[in-house]
C-alpha cells in the first residue's frame, strides 16, 4: 500500500488535502502529495518520519522472502485446497 500512489490515483488536484489538512491548502499541485519536497517551508506541519520508500521496499522484501519456506508452501496449499478451486473434481482430487 502506497499512500502517495493512492492520492495521486484518487485525488490528483489534491481536493481531500487541501479540505482537512488547511496547512497544505494553498501549496502548489506539484508538491500536494509530497510536500517535503516543496522548497517552501510549510508552518506546523511535520516532516515524514519515514521514507515511505525505502519502508515499502523493505517490508516487501521481508514479505516476499517468506515465498521460500516450507511453512509458506504447506499453507498456501491448505489455502489453494479449501478456497482455490470450486471444480469438484479437482478439490477431491487435491484432498487424497
Amino acid at each position: 500500500y502506497n499512500p502517495i500512489k493512492q492520492g495521486l490515483d484518487h485525488d490528483p488536484e489534491g481536493k481531500f488535502i487541501r479540505k482537512w489538512v488547511p496547512e497544505l491548502a494553498a501549496l502548489d499541485i506539484k508538491y500536494i502529495h509530497k510536500p517535503w519536497e516543496s522548497r517552501i517551508p510549510i508552518d506546523n506541519y511535520p516532516s515524514p518520519i519515514v521514507n515511505e520508500n525505502n519502508a515499502r521496499q523493505a517490508a516487501a522484501r521481508n514479505i516476499y522472502s517468506l515465498r521460500y519456506t516450507s511453512m509458506h508452501r504447506e499453507i498456501s496449499g491448505d489455502i489453494f485446497k479449501k478456497h482455490g478451486s470450486r471444480n469438484a473434481f479437482l478439490v477431491t482430487k487435491l484432498e487424497s
